[in-house]
C-alpha cells in the first residue's frame, strides 16, 4: 500500500474510533464529494430494525498527517452552489510526541482558518492545512 493510501486508512480508523460511540458510522469505500465516513445519530434506546431510515447528520472527511505536511481539501466539497456545507466536517490525525492528536474543524472553520490555493496543472481550488512555528491551530486541537 502506498504512503498515501496507509495515512488515509489510518485517520480513518482514527476518526471511526472516536465517533462509534456517539454515532452510527459508515465509511465509504470510494471518496464521494470528500465524504470518507457519513455519521447518523444513534438511537436513544440504541436499537435499530431493518425499516429504520436515519438521516445522514454529516459528512466526514479523515485525514493523516506526518510532521509539518499539508493537507488539502478540496474548496468544492467545502462550499458548494449553496453556499458552506455545514454537514461537513475534517478530522486532521497526526502524532505528536508519540502520543495521537487530531483537529476538527468545521466546513465553516475551515475557509476561515486555511489557506486557499490553487493547483496550477488542473485550476482546481484547495483549502491547505499544515503546522507550523505560527500556525499551531490549538483551538481546534483534542
Amino acid at each position: 500500500m502506498q504512503k498515501q493510501g496507509f495515512n488515509g486508512n489510518l485517520g480513518e480508523k482514527r476518526t471511526i474510533a472516536i465517533l462509534s460511540s456517539k454515532f452510527i458510522c459508515n465509511d465509504k469505500s470510494v471518496d464521494i464529494d470528500g465524504t470518507d465516513i457519513e455519521i447518523e445519530f444513534l438511537p436513544e434506546d440504541g436499537k435499530l430494525t431493518i425499516k429504520d431510515k436515519i438521516p445522514i447528520r454529516g459528512r466526514i472527511q479523515a485525514k493523516y498527517f506526518e510532521n509539518n505536511n499539508e493537507v488539502e481539501i478540496a474548496k468544492e466539497y467545502v462550499i458548494d452552489e449553496d453556499g458552506t456545507r455545514t454537514e461537513f466536517f475534517a478530522f486532521l490525525h497526526s502524532d505528536q510526541e508519540d502520543k495521537r492528536v487530531f483537529f476538527f474543524f468545521t466546513a465553516k472553520q475551515i475557509i476561515e482558518t486555511f489557506r486557499l490555493r490553487e493547483k496550477a496543472k488542473s485550476r482546481k481550488e484547495y483549502y491547505v492545512f499544515s503546522l507550523s512555528k505560527n500556525r499551531q491551530f490549538k483551538d481546534y486541537k483534542n
